[in-house]
């Protein structure tokens, strides 16, 4: 079974070379959630851990997903470290992690694509689009989000937000102004005002 490897089958007999007996699948890293008893035990309502898991699909059966061990790390190098990498907000781009219009399976298609921010997924040529089905929608989606943030309403509304807070910003050094004025007015005994 695939889930029952060990170290020793990994490796070659003492020549230290790794054998590829999981040449042929196709797999993927990806994060989850599992419930964590001790802290929800108290807590009192449901308390989850990100966990580390990797999906197993050999050509010819059945696929497995079980949580990533050290030998899957040592096997796949290059894909373990790609798939950390896109665990860390990217330099330039909206990340997709925090798009809220995603779903974590969608998040978790996405990413094992290699794909990090939601300008990546709006600029997916439409040829790709049509050999992976799911990524149509998906990349309709995230044009019309990054057109609608561009948008005059957008900008308009950003703006509207910055003046409100310019105005609370301005009323705050008001009260200020004049506690200060009451203060000076209440130790000298003179009227500034």
């Amino acid at each position: 079974m695939i889930g029952d490897i060990r170290m020793s089958d990994i490796m070659g007999a003492g020549n230290g070379q790794i054998k590829k007996h999981l040449d042929g699948c196709n797999f993927r890293f990806y994060e989850s959630y599992q419930v964590n008893k001790e802290k929800t035990e108290k807590a009192g309502y449901a308390q989850h851990d990100a966990v580390d898991f990797i999906e197993i699909i050999p050509p010819m059966g059945d696929r497995t997903v079980r949580l990533v061990e050290d030998k899957d790390k040592f096997v796949y190098p290059e894909q373990w470290a790609k798939y950390e990498a896109n665990k860390s907000e990217p330099k330039e781009g909206s990340w997709l992690r925090a798009w809220p219009l995603i779903k974590l399976n969608e998040l978790a298609d996405l990413e094992a694509y290699g794909l990090r921010t939601i300008e990546e997924v709006a600029g997916l040529d439409a040829d790709v689009c049509q050999r992976v089905g799911f990524l149509k929608p998906l990349q309709k989606l995230a044009a019309n989000w990054l057109k609608s943030a561009k948008s005059k309403q957008a900008q308009m509304t950003n703006l509207r937000e910055e003046l409100d807070e310019v105005k609370r910003e301005h009323e705050m050094l008001k009260d200020q102004y004049h506690n200060a004025l009451r203060r000076i007015e209440a130790s000298e005994g003179t009227r500034l005002l």
